[in-house]
């Protein structure tokens, strides 16, 4: 791996750590919210990276993402010309 994806990768895991520590040492928040807090903190990340790992889902999003781009170049052009 390249060095720049483990200094990300490293700093993710650090800033999640930070967050989970804050999140554990709250003391206003009960033992329910903590946990659902957590989950939200370690899962999102995992979850997202999941969905664009598949196949499907990830030609889809980026030719979603293609078509959109595509499209407002074209509108903001025949704009222009108008």
């Amino acid at each position: 791996m390249s060095d720049i994806v483990l200094y990300s990768l490293g700093g993710l895991i650090f800033y999640q750590a930070y967050a989970t520590i804050r999140v554990v040492r709250h003391k206003s928040y009960t033992p329910e919210k903590k946990r659902h807090q957590l989950l939200i903190i370690w899962l999102v990340p995992f979850v997202g990276a999941a969905l664009l790992a598949s196949r499907r889902i990830g030609k889809a999003l980026c030719a979603l993402t293609y078509r959109k781009s595509r499209t407002i170049e074209i509108d903001s052009a025949l704009q222009q010309s108008s």
